[in-house]
């Protein structure tokens, strides 16, 4: 049955009218008090919409999914949604059909135009092996830039902050040759290895992304986590950013789904349950798949 909250479910409905056309018809002519029957092309229409809804489908419960990196998908499959809808309206038969792809499409575009230039979505699929690039196929090479420099940029602050750690762990616990006299005549030898060690984070991060760029690319079902967890030490800095990125949400579905169990347990028979109670119960429930 359609639900108006869960747009998925109209295609489930379609589907499974399409399956029972003969029964339905068959029904609907014996009733006493008989109900208005599709029309003939808006039987042979129900295939066309089902082809368009599908990938939207597959898109949603992808996205929605607790259990896979979701943040970092959202660039590439904007890209093969439209690349698909474009090979797809050759399939399509019918006007309604045409008409409903035509402003789909017209709506995903505009509702996404301006994705590539949101720095979450643009560094997370930079730091997802599984993408990098290829990512950003259909966008201008400027966004691509962009999200790169964005990235360095965060990166140099990494090495910066390394640095001063390293820097007052070298005060704590003087060189042996360390010279802390002002009138020292390697006063100025010493500021610029200090001014050279800056520069030296802007040279670390962009060796770094170099090398990273050039790893191969991860199969798509691969676990870009299991990745970063084996490169962490090759990478340091960086796998600190694909830690803070990737374990980013794409969608409100995970949040949306404990809402509901908190429903589901806080019933009219269970109404009294104090809150303190109530969210331990819930955090078992929603983390008992963890459990071994």
């Amino acid at each position: 049955m359609d639900i108006v909250t869960r747009w998925n479910s109209t295609l489930d409905m379609l589907e499974r009218m399409c399956i029972l056309q003969e029964p339905l018809e068959a029904a609907l002519g014996l009733l006493h008090n008989p109900v208005a029957n599709l029309s003939e092309s808006d039987w042979q229409a129900l295939p066309d919409v089902i082809k368009i809804l599908r990938p939207f489908k597959q898109l949603t419960e992808e996205m929605s999914s607790e259990n896979k990196v979701t943040v970092s998908m959202v660039l590439a499959a904007t890209e093969s949604v439209i690349s698909m809808f474009e090979n797809l309206n050759l399939n399509i038969n019918t006007e309604i059909g045409k008409n409903l792809s035509n402003k789909i499409i017209t709506e995903f575009k505009y509702r996404f135009k301006n994705c590539y230039r949101n720095p979450i979505l643009s560094k997370a699929a930079l730091l997802d092996p599984r993408f990098k690039k290829l990512a950003f196929r259909l966008a201008d090479e400027s966004n691509y830039e962009c999200a790169k420099t964005l990235l360095k940029t965060e990166l140099e602050k990494y090495f910066n902050v390394d640095k001063q750690q390293t820097v007052q762990s070298n005060k704590v616990t003087p060189a042996i040759f360390t010279d802390t006299n002002e009138d020292s005549i390697w006063k100025d030898f010493d500021a610029r290895v200090t001014s050279n060690s800056v520069s030296n984070s802007t040279v670390s991060s962009i060796v770094t992304m170099r090398q990273y760029f050039e790893e191969r690319i991860l199969s798509r079902n691969e676990c870009p986590l299991k990745w970063w967890q084996a490169r962490a030490l090759l990478y340091p800095e960086l796998s600190i950013l694909a830690e803070k990125y990737l374990s980013i949400m794409a969608t409100s579905g995970p949040s949306e789904r404990t809402f509901s169990k908190s429903g589901q347990i806080q019933s009219e028979k269970r109404c009294s349950i104090q809150p303190k109670r109530m969210e331990k119960v819930l955090f078992l429930n929603m983390n008992k798949r963890l459990l071994r």
